[in-house]
C-alpha cells in the first residue's frame, strides 16, 4: 500500500503539471487563429510562460510530513515487528491500514529501538505495533481474544476493559515531519 499511496501521489503531480502545460498550448493555438492575434499572442506568451512557472512550482512542492516511529521495549530478537497505521475509527485494528509495514526485529534492531519512518498527508492517525515473537505469521490471543504477544499504541494508550480505543491511540500529522515512540507491553 505504502507503494501505492506514493505512486498516486506521483501521479497526481505529473498529471495536474501535464494539465497546465496542456491549458496553456490550448490557449496558444486558440490564439493564433483570433483575430487580432498579434496583440492576444503577446498577451498569451506571458500566461503561458506563468502556467509553465506554476506547474514547475506545483511539482516541486512536498506535501504531507514523515512520520517516524520508533518502537522499544521488546524482549527478544525473534520475530517481526507488523506496524499498522489507520487513519479512522471504524478501519482501526482491522485489515485496511493506511499504510503497514512488517519488520524483522533481528534485522532493524539497533540499541534496543527498531525506528522506521513513512510518508504521510496531514491527517489525523493512529498506530499499533505488534510483535510477533514466536514468528508465527499470526497474533496469538487467549480464549477472550486478549494478545499474548507483545503490542503497542501511538500516544502509549493502554487498553482498559476491551480492545484499544481509535480516539485514545489518534494524533495529528501537519506538515512537520512527526516522531512517535512506541513501548511495547507484553
Amino acid at each position: 500500500m505504502l507503494g501505492t499511496l506514493g505512486s498516486i501521489g506521483g501521479l497526481a503531480k505529473q498529471i495536474q503539471r501535464t494539465e497546465i502545460l496542456l491549458l496553456a498550448s490550448a490557449l496558444v493555438a486558440l490564439a493564433s487563429f483570433l483575430p487580432h492575434r498579434r496583440r492576444l499572442m503577446g498577451r498569451m506568451a506571458g500566461c503561458k510562460a506563468f502556467l509553465v512557472g506554476a506547474a514547475l512550482l506545483a511539482g516541486s512542492q512536498v506535501s504531507g510530513a514523515t512520520l517516524t516511529v520508533v518502537i522499544s521495549d521488546f524482549h527478544s530478537d525473534v520475530g517481526a515487528l507488523n506496524i499498522g497505521i489507520y487513519d479512522n475509527k471504524n478501519d482501526w485494528l482491522g485489515s485496511s491500514t493506511v499504510q503497514k509495514r512488517s519488520l524483522t526485529v533481528r534485522e532493524h534492531n539497533v540499541g534496543g529501538v527498531v525506528t522506521t519512518s513513512f510518508d504521510v498527508e496531514p491527517g489525523e492517525y493512529a498506530i499499533s505495533v505488534h510483535h510477533d515473537d514466536n514468528d508465527n505469521g499470526k497474533m496469538d490471543t487467549n480464549f477472550i481474544g486478549i494478545p499474548k504477544e507483545p503490542t503497542g499504541l501511538s500516544n502509549g494508550a493502554v487498553p482498559k476493559f476491551g480492545p484499544p480505543k481509535y480516539k485514545d491511540a489518534a494524533f495529528l500529522v501537519g506538515d512537520e515531519d512527526l516522531e512517535m515512540s512506541i513501548k511495547l507491553l507484553d
